[in-house]
């Protein structure tokens, strides 16, 4: 064990698991008093994965069975922070919710642009037989399905930061696909369902007018939508070193769509009321 203490510190030791800190001169500031190993882990994110794991264990323990850190494999090992999984006995259907976890400082925001196109993958299903995709076009009153998301602020006098939203999505894609790709040719029917949670404070921008080509800026008023769940279109190709992309088979796809993820980003505070029994029911049906 490593002990930091300040330079005019001495230690004694009380007990085999007890330290007692006394100064020899100036008294500790309060910067002293925070605890190293506590600030670590919390930067890391790690006590939000296990809240929401808490969360879920308990929000309909008859019906959802929650499983943590499950290894994958999609052109190198991935892992899936939480899966979840409901099954629909009736229909010999599973429903597997892959979820990904983001811790975010609270002063940070994520930003995000609407895709031109609001068509997007509800779920992904396996079965013996191909692969398949579930699609939706909301109506534009219900519209949040983005293109691409940014984080804001980024420091001083820098632009919007587009590679945290950006590596967080390729992250939970590939842990998703990973997944998918192991649970292939079930005799069952399984579908998929990618959850990216995260602590930001999540806002869609709202239409905005064409910019001069010539600057490529706004100038105008940017108006913005704060929102508790969005849908963000994001582009996943086949890594190196998979063969057999298990995408290419599902014969509903237009290439426009075979290799881009639907992923669901859910606002943490918001998870438990997004996976509302209805939801869940709508996709075992």
């Amino acid at each position: 064990m490593v002990l930091f203490a300040p330079k005019n510190a001495c230690l004694r030791f009380i007990s085999c698991s007890t330290v007692e800190l006394k100064t020899t001169g100036e008294p500790m500031t309060a910067t002293s008093n925070i605890d190293p190993v506590r600030d670590a882990l919390n930067r890391h994110g790690v006590f939000l994965k296990k809240t929401v794991l808490s969360k879920l264990r308990v929000m309909d323990p008859h019906k959802l069975t929650v499983f943590e850190e499950i290894g994958t494999w999609f052109g190198g090992t991935r892992v899936a922070d939480i899966v979840a999984m409901q099954k629909f006995a009736a229909k010999e259907i599973t429903v597997f919710f892959v979820i990904e976890c983001k811790r975010v400082d609270p002063e940070k925001q994520w930003i995000f642009l609407k895709h031109y196109d609001k068509r997007f993958r509800v779920r992904r299903e396996t079965s013996d037989a191909n692969p398949e995709s579930t699609f939706h076009r909301p109506p534009e009153s219900e519209n949040r399905v983005c293109s691409e998301g940014y984080e804001f602020p980024a420091g001083k006098d820098k632009a919007a930061d587009n590679d945290p939203v950006f590596k967080a999505a390729a992250q939970l894609s590939s842990a998703f696909l990973g997944f998918i790709h192991r649970r292939q040719k079930r005799r069952f029917r399984e579908r998929y369902v990618p959850i990216l949670v995260t602590t930001a404070q999540l806002s869609v921008v709202d239409d905005w007018p064409i910019v001069p080509l010539a600057t490529g800026r706004l100038t105008s008023e940017l108006n913005r939508t704060t929102v508790t769940d969005l849908v963000l279109k994001h582009p996943f190709p086949t890594p190196t070193g998979v063969e057999s992309d298990f995408r290419e088979r599902v014969p509903s796809e237009s290439w426009a769509d075979m290799f881009t993820e639907s992923i669901y980003i859910v606002q943490a505070e918001s998870l438990v009321s997004f996976l509302r029994p209805e939801f869940r029911e709508s996709l075992g049906d």
